[in-house]
């Protein structure tokens, strides 16, 4: 674990350092890449394949992680509500960024020239804020799903231990139905908001590439009403289930806190 966690944090503090340029606009080009044409468009590419590193090792390291602090004497459910807590602020976090930008497009309707460029830079500043924040959402996600998957197992070992006492017994399932049926709500809404950001940026980012190939052009504003249009409502349906999962998430803590 020790080796591994040695490896695991050089990459991560690698691919931080990756996406820190990228929130600053600056081009990222992964090991083993040519740099494009257009620095710009590779940008949201590179971001994704580090989430991709991020996400891969994050759930057998959460799970030791987990482990050593069980051997501790450290609560599962108390960890999964930190978790918790930790993945409502992140969705919510997720929610404002994405309205922000989908706001930011909205906004280009009737301008021209100058006011129209500067409106252009805040449309890609909301966009990298909004990716940022995706990002967070995922690893929190993982994060949030080690730990439900401790609680579970042991409040089915702490069910089991009670198997012979059958008012214990009657109350331990009656609260385990619950938080598994509140467990369930939160995984619906995070998977679909997990499904509704990934394409909502993919269209915020061509917008804003678009607009900025001429910033100061009303008439090609006013060309891409359209599939402006289309990547605002994608921003407004993924910040809704952004707000669905962090609803989720506290009535999952009330279950908990029960």
């Amino acid at each position: 674990m020790a080796a591994g966690g040695k490896e695991f944090r050089v990459k991560f503090d690698t691919i931080a350092k990756r996406a820190h340029r990228f929130r600053r606009g600056a081009h990222v080009v992964m090991p083993g890449a040519e740099r494009p044409a257009n620095p710009g468009a590779a940008a949201p590419i590179a971001l994704a394949v580090a989430i991709v590193f991020i996400m891969l090792p994050i759930a057998g390291c959460a799970s030791a992680v987990y482990d050593s602090l069980g051997r501790r004497g450290v609560d599962s459910t108390e960890i999964l509500l930190k978790r918790l807590a930790q993945f409502e602020t992140d969705a919510r976090a997720g929610e404002a960024a994405m309205r922000e930008a989908g706001a930011a497009l909205e906004a280009v309707e009737s301008l021209d020239g100058e006011a129209l460029a500067r409106r252009i830079a805040r449309i890609r500043g909301a966009a990298d804020n909004a990716a940022l924040a995706a990002q967070q959402f995922r690893l929190s996600s993982g994060s949030l799903a080690a730990a439900t998957s401790r609680y579970f197992s042991d409040r089915d070992d702490e069910l089991d231990l009670y198997r012979d006492e059958n008012r214990r017994t009657v109350q331990l399932g009656a609260r385990l139905r619950a938080a598994r049926s509140a467990h369930l709500s939160l995984s619906r809404s995070n998977d679909e908001a997990q499904a509704l950001s990934p394409p909502a940026l993919r269209l915020i980012d061509a917008e804003a590439a678009a607009l900025r190939a001429a910033p100061t052009s009303a008439a090609l504003a006013a060309s891409r009403a359209g599939a402006r249009a289309q990547a605002v409502k994608a921003a407004q349906d993924a910040a809704h289930a952004l707000a669905r999962a962090s609803d989720n998430a506290a009535e999952f803590s009330a279950v908990l806190n029960e």
